[in-house]
C-alpha cells in the first residue's frame, strides 16, 4: 500500500510539472500578506523544527504583500522549508525573510545546515537530481520537490536562485513581481487575450 501511495505521489508530481510547462496555464492569484503566509508556514513546521531544536525565525514587514496562488505558493515554500529542516543539524537556525525591491519582492530562506557542494548547485532545480544519495534520510525522495518549486515560481513570473557553502549553510532566494507589477501584467494578459 505504501509503494502504491509513493507511486501515486510521483505521478501527481510529474503531471504537475507537465502542466506547469504549458505557457497558457492560468493560476488564480490573490493578494497575500507575506507575514501571514510566513506564520502559517512557521506553525506547520513548528513540530519538525522543535524535534531537531531548530530555531525557525521570520522577518517581514507587516504590510508587504504579493499576488500569488496561495496553494501553489505554500507548496513551493513548504518544499524549501522541508529541505532546510532536513539538512540543518540539531540546534541549527532557519530564517524566512522578505523585503521589497524596486519592482519585486525578495524572499530568502537561509539555514545553518550542511550546505550544497559547489558542483551540484547549478543542478538542484533539475528534475530527478539528487545531490548525494547519502544526504537523504529516506528512500522516498526522487528529486522532484525543487523542480516543482521552480515551476511554481516561474508560473508567478518570478525566479529562484541558491547560494551555499558546504558546512556553513544554504540561502535560497525567491524573487516575485511586486503586487503592482503582477496586477499590471495580468491586465496586459487580459488585453492581449
Amino acid at each position: 500500500m505504501e509503494d502504491c501511495q509513493n507511486l501515486a505521489l510521483l505521478v501527481d508530481q510529474l503531471l504537475f510539472l507537465a502542466r506547469a510547462e504549458n505557457t497558457h496555464m492560468q493560476i488564480s492569484r490573490s493578494r497575500a500578506l507575506l507575514i501571514d503566509e510566513f506564520e502559517v508556514l512557521q506553525d506547520f513546521f513548528r513540530v519538525a523544527a522543535e524535534g531537531k531544536q531548530i530555531e525557525l525565525a521570520i522577518s517581514c514587514s507587516p504590510a508587504l504583500s504579493v499576488m500569488v496562488d496561495r496553494v501553489l505558493f505554500r507548496r513551493a515554500m513548504s518544499n524549501l522549508l522541508a529541505n532546510a529542516i532536513e539538512h540543518t543539524p540539531h540546534r541549527g537556525r532557519i530564517s524566512l525573510s522578505a523585503s521589497a525591491c524596486d519592482d519585486s519582492v525578495s524572499i530568502v530562506i537561509a539555514d545553518t545546515g550542511e550546505g550544497i557542494p559547489l558542483a551540484s548547485q547549478p543542478h538542484i532545480f533539475d528534475r530527478f537530481y539528487m545531490v548525494e544519495k547519502s544526504r537523504h534520510s529516506t528512500g522516498k525522495r526522487v528529486g522532484l520537490g525543487l523542480a516543482i518549486t521552480k515551476s511554481i515560481i516561474s508560473l508567478h513570473g518570478g525566479s529562484i536562485s541558491v547560494s551555499s557553502s558546504p558546512g556553513r549553510g544554504t540561502s535560497v532566494c525567491v524573487s516575485l513581481p511586486h503586487e503592482a507589477t503582477s496586477t499590471a501584467a495580468r491586465v496586459m494578459e487580459m488585453v492581449v487575450a
